[in-house]
Parts: C-alpha cells; structure tokens; sequence
C-alpha cells in the first residue's frame, strides 16, 4: 500500500483516508485522556508520520482500554465547540465504526488504482 502512497494515481483521496482515520483515533484518545487534542481533523501527514501516530494510536488505545471504565461517562467538547457526554463504551464503539466506514472508502480507493483490497471482516482475522 505504501507503493500506492507514494505514486501520483489517486494520492491525494488515498492519503487524505488514512490521515483523516489516524486523526480522529488520536482525537478520541486525547478526550478520553482528558488531554489537549494536537491533530486537526482532516490534516493531511507523509509516510513517516502516519506510522508514526497509528503506533502511537494503538498503544494509547490498548492503554485506555485497559485503564477505563466501559460503563463510565465521559463530557468532551466537540472540535465544532459543542459540549457532550457520552458513554465511554459507546465511544470506543464509535472510534471502531468511524475507522471501518473509512477503511471502506479506502479500500475502494485503492481498488480504483489497481490495488486489490485486503479482507476488512473482523471474522476474517479472528481464527
């Protein structure tokens, strides 16, 4: 897929996916964290930074998973200013349901270029 990235075919939308996806992960972590969110929703990386953040995304997430409360609420303000509270179980459902809708539109991003798209089902790498 890195190939895919670096060549000129579709770049743009195919980056713009993945950035946006690694974003919002951090995004949600930080407020679950009660942390500063450093990302901008549709701020675009390179390569390099995107593995990066999702290393970093993933560990955090583990992290909090492990840490949190399922049950607990959690109150955030929106990156639109709004105040909620949610469910801190609903919202690491949401973070996974955000990333497979975008894991969807990537996948037919890539398809667009030639790429074959890998299987998405969670069943598929649960054996």
């Amino acid at each position: 897929m890195i190939a895919v990235l670096t060549s000129k075919n579709n770049q743009a939308t195919i980056a713009r996916f993945i950035s946006h996806t690694i974003n919002a992960q951090h995004i949600w972590n930080k407020r679950l964290e009660g942390l500063p969110i450093e990302l901008e929703v549709w701020q675009d990386h390179d390569i390099t930074t995107l593995e990066r953040l999702e290393h970093e995304n993933f560990g955090t997430s583990l992290r909090l998973l492990g840490k949190l409360k399922l049950v607990e609420n959690i109150s955030y303000v929106n990156t639109e200013g709004s105040s909620f509270t949610r469910n801190i179980g609903d919202t690491f459902f949401h973070i996974i349901n955000h990333s497979t809708y975008h894991r969807g539109q990537l996948m037919l991003a890539l398809k667009a270029v030639g790429v074959t798209p890998i299987p998405l089902d969670f069943i598929h790498y649960n054996q």
